[in-house]
């Protein structure tokens, strides 16, 4: 029996009591009752029935809100709103939603609260339960009344709000009986314990316990302990008692324990042959180690596992290592030296970060080391310089004393001229435009053409073309690079592109549409045109859903010119397949082709264990059984697709291998054997008989093939029913063709032993 949960308006949450989470993820949308005039809720919670613990409720409950609430002496004031914090009190389990927006609800409105879930309370009985609402009222919002609680707004509001919910243990249970003593009702409440990070005494550090807080509440624990929290430093199960003054909840017992001692040491040992590797021996003590994790103090955290480690910069290094137990302690080490230091390079070398381009200066670096100064051949002090000369430079790194020199090769310099190119306009496109390289190409390896409308141009030929499909003014600019990687720009002169009234518009854009798909058409685009299509539309561009064909005319000044019909189809491609296990043959499986599309498709099966196919028909093999998504794309010469996945298949396998085989997609014209054809071959599957039914009207032919269409014999029907030996084919799937009259009819049966 459906219960009915409730919808408020006038709410409370008290933090004495656990509190019921907001329903964030189930929708509200009941419709509520029409106004009546007198707030409250409907109905009276004594007609609902009990809700039985652990069993699922979905209960609604509806709500009337005030109209008025009465200032401090006796006015009356207009409600605005009323909005629900929080519910408390509600039995563990059970969460609440209204349907309105934000919890709100304006004065006098009606609405709906539905309470969902499974009540897990351990205390049966009668729960009370609190609202704390926010009501703004008055002219203007001049009264704000934030968290409070609802039932405690009595005398201001006419009649208190107060509802309560039953829970019994099971529905063979009675229901506990309704409580009315001093008007009010038993309040129910437990309690937890919880532990601050594991409940696992590390190395003597103790576990911090506490009890949910409840409002007005004394506790008494195990250890005789009377505040909500404790520090545990014993092993053992901890219990604790909190009683409100009226009711009382236990919790516990709660187990600690205490984890054997665990130590974490290392000892570092530098690389003898490469100054910048250092390894750790490890010497960690403590039961159930399982995880060691390295912080080599260049910025790499606690991810590294590994025991060696090389350095890419000099410098000091602390070196710290985290060990981690089984019981999930965890203590952290650093080196006793506190760092690791990477000395003055032995073969320092010049790194060179590009050429001289056009005087632009090129950067020069050598080794970094702490404590180090450098000395270069142009008389830099620095690790890095900037050169803008030809020649080779040296650096002489010198540290306590102690110097070693790199010295550079002759750094490359090139010289580039400024590039530039005409612009000629297409004489029967007019947003189309050419451009052609009029400066040296000598030493360029790519240019790069930058159109000015946002569009750029990678090619490696001095002469290339550009189609604009808005109209305006636009700067084109040539990028040449040489093989070094410098670069250099010229733009045109005249600074500008000026996209005119074409002789004949031209439409550009989709050609099919694919699966139901829309598409977009652009046509020619010229400054201070307007636009007119067949559709109607006026922009330059348009989004189609139909088939063809498109016309647009543009005009401007006074003069019109008009494209030729440009023609849309429409393609429907669908990807679908069905697997089904071989019931002659153990560990094989067949897949039934169900792609459909205009023409011959082309196929991309993909096994879900790293194999893909490309044929219409593959086969496959699995080497262990399991749950594989199979997924197959198909795309017709159009270029529609689809694609269709199926992994809710268990592949299984004892001993010999997993094959699958892809049966081809019916033929077209073939019809799919129905009830009202009166065609029946049988019996499916057969062991060497097989019987084919017609009409007697209708007696043709008919054909066997194979799983992979190969034919295997023909059939000629000169009765009603034919019956043929076919215990000399191998054990599979078959197809038989049948010609019953003007109709084909294909069927599919399986030979077996």
């Amino acid at each position: 029996m459906k219960k009915l949960v409730y919808v408020l308006t006038v709410f409370l949450l008290f933090t004495s009591f656990a509190e019921a989470q907001h329903c964030s993820t189930i929708s509200n949308n009941v419709a509520p009752l029409q106004a009546s005039g007198t707030p409250g809720f409907t109905p009276d919670f004594r007609s609902l029935p009990c809700l039985d613990s652990g069993w699922s409720v979905v209960d609604t409950i509806y709500f009337e809100n005030y109209a008025t609430i009465l200032d401090s002496i006796g006015n009356p004031l207009t409600i605005n709103t009323l909005k629900i914090d929080s519910i408390s009190n509600l039995p563990t389990g059970i969460c609440w939603t209204t349907n309105t927006t934000n919890n709100t609800f304006s004065g006098g409105q009606t609405g709906v609260i539905i309470f969902s879930g499974a009540s897990s309370h351990p205390h049966l009985g009668q729960y009370k339960l609190r609202f704390m609402v926010d009501i703004n009222a008055g002219p203007g919002g001049t009264v704000n009344l934030r968290n409070v609680d609802a039932e405690t707004l009595s005398p201001y509001l006419v009649t208190p709000l107060r509802y309560y919910m039953r829970v019994k243990r099971n529905p063979r249970d009675s229901c506990a009986s309704i409580d009315t003593s001093a008007g009010g009702v038993h309040v129910a409440f437990t309690t937890n314990i919880t532990a601050t990070g594991l409940p696992v005494i590390c190395n003597g550090a103790p576990v911090t316990l506490s009890a949910d807080y409840c409002q007005s509440c004394s506790y008494l624990w195990s250890t005789g302990a009377t505040n909500r929290s404790i520090s545990a430093t014993g092993a053992g199960p901890y219990s604790v008692t909190a009683t409100n003054g009226v009711d009382t909840a236990s919790a516990g017992p709660y187990a600690v324990r205490v984890d054997a001692p665990l130590v974490s040491s290392f000892l570092l040992i530098a690389d003898t042959t490469q100054i910048n590797t250092w390894s750790v021996v490890d010497q960690s003590i403590g039961t159930g180690i399982y995880s060691r994790g390295w912080n080599w103090g260049d910025g790499g955290g606690y991810s590294d596992s590994s025991l060696t480690h090389t350095y890419t910069l000099q410098g000091n290094y602390r070196v710290c290592e985290r060990v981690y137990d089984s019981a999930g302690c965890m203590v952290q080490s650093c080196d006793s030296l506190g760092n690791v230091n990477i000395p003055l390079p032995s073969n320092p070398t010049i790194s060179v970060h590009g050429v001289i381009c056009n005087s632009t200066p090129t950067t020069l670096s050598t080794n970094l080391c702490t404590g180090c100064t450098y000395l270069w051949s142009n008389g830099d002090t620095t690790r890095s310089i900037h050169v803008n000369v030809s020649m080779p430079y040296s650096v002489t790194i010198t540290q306590g004393g102690n110097s070693v020199s790199a010295v550079s090769g002759t750094i490359r310099r090139d010289s580039m001229i400024t590039p530039t190119f005409a612009l000629v306009a297409d004489t029967s496109i007019s947003n189309k435009f050419y451009a052609t390289l009029t400066s040296s190409s000598a030493g360029i390896y790519y240019y790069t053409w930058i159109w000015g409308d946002g569009n750029m141009d990678h090619d490696s030929l001095p002469t290339t073309s550009h189609t604009y499909i808005n109209s305006g003014n636009y700067n084109v600019c040539l990028m040449a690079h040489d093989t070094a990687g410098c670069e250099v720009q010229g733009c045109d002169s005249t600074g500008a592109v000026f996209i005119t009234l074409p002789s004949q518009p031209v439409i550009s854009g989709v050609r099919t549409l694919c699966n139901g798909n829309s598409g977009w058409l652009r046509t020619s685009l010229c400054t201070g045109c307007s636009y007119l299509w067949s559709t109607g539309d006026t922009t330059t561009g348009i989004s189609v859903s139909t088939a063809g064909p498109y016309t647009v005319t543009i005009t401007q000044g006074g003069h019109s010119a008009s494209s030729v019909p440009y023609l849309i189809t429409i393609d429907t491609v669908t990807a679908g397949f069905s697997l089904v296990r071989d019931t002659a043959a153990a560990h094989h499986w067949f897949v039934v082709n169900q792609c459909h599309g205009a023409g011959n498709l082309y196929y991309l099966w993909s096994w879900g264990d790293g194999g893909h196919d490309s044929s219409a028909t593959p086969t496959h093999t699995y080497s262990s059984a399991g749950n594989y998504n199979i997924c197959v794309e198909v795309y017709d010469r159009n270029g529609c697709n689809d694609r269709y996945c199926d992994s809710s298949t268990y592949i299984y396998r004892s001993q010999a291998i997993i094959s699958v085989l892809v049966l081809p997609v019916a033929a077209a014209g073939i019809n799919d054997v129905s009830a009202a054809s009166h065609v029946r071959v049988y019996p499916n599957p057969t062991t060497g008989t097989l019987s084919i039914e017609v009409p007697a009207a209708s007696q043709g032919s008919a054909h066997i093939f194979d799983a992979l269409g190969r034919w295997m014999r023909d059939l000629s029907l000169s009765s009603v029913k034919t019956t043929t030996d076919v215990s000399d084919l191998p054990d599979g799937v078959y197809t038989i063709v049948v010609k019953a009259g003007s109709e084909n009819y294909n069927v599919r049966f399986v030979k077996t032993r």
